[in-house]
């Protein structure tokens, strides 16, 4: 399937859901460990939507390039974590 988005699991509208999550929950995944290069795009949309499908997230920072958000010292965070209440 290809779909447009930043993030894994919907496209940019979350009109279509890309197989991730399916293929996940078959294979008894509950926690997500999600990395990459821009925090505030790809990384950001894919831990909040795994968040909403019910996974536990965790941000690796150490991988990649990781480029941080354009803001504040501590937005970036907030901003990849704002989704945890």
């Amino acid at each position: 399937m290809n779909v447009d988005s930043y993030s894994a699991f919907f496209d940019n509208n979350k009109a279509r859901e890309t197989p991730l999550r399916n293929l996940l929950r078959q294979n008894d995944i509950t926690h997500n460990f999600i990395c990459g290069v821009a925090t505030d795009v790809c990384v950001n949309y894919t831990a909040f939507d795994s968040f909403e499908c019910g996974f536990a997230v965790s941000a690796i920072e150490q991988i990649g390039g990781w480029s941080r958000v354009q803001a504040e010292p501590d937005e970036q965070f907030i901003c990849l974590f704002s989704f945890v209440a």
